[in-house]
């Protein structure tokens, strides 16, 4: 029996981790929470750059990007 990889990956710009988990939330998310709830959970994230479109290109291709002054 050959298993499929099951694997979401969400790219969302711009979203406060504050604005939707814990007590002081001020968001609405039950599609997220529900995921949350069945799935797995990381509290900590780490980035290669502080721009999404760079760090998508990152993420893709398996690069690390470079800053030039």
């Amino acid at each position: 029996m050959i298993l499929k990889p099951n694997i979401i990956f969400f790219v969302i710009d711009s979203l406060r981790e504050d604005r939707f988990t814990g007590i002081d939330r001020t968001t609405k998310t039950p599609f997220l929470d529900s995921i949350i709830d069945s799935g797995t959970y990381f509290n900590n994230a780490f980035s290669s750059s502080e721009v999404t479109g760079t760090c998508l290109g990152n993420f893709f291709t398996g690069m690390y990007s470079y800053k030039t002054k």
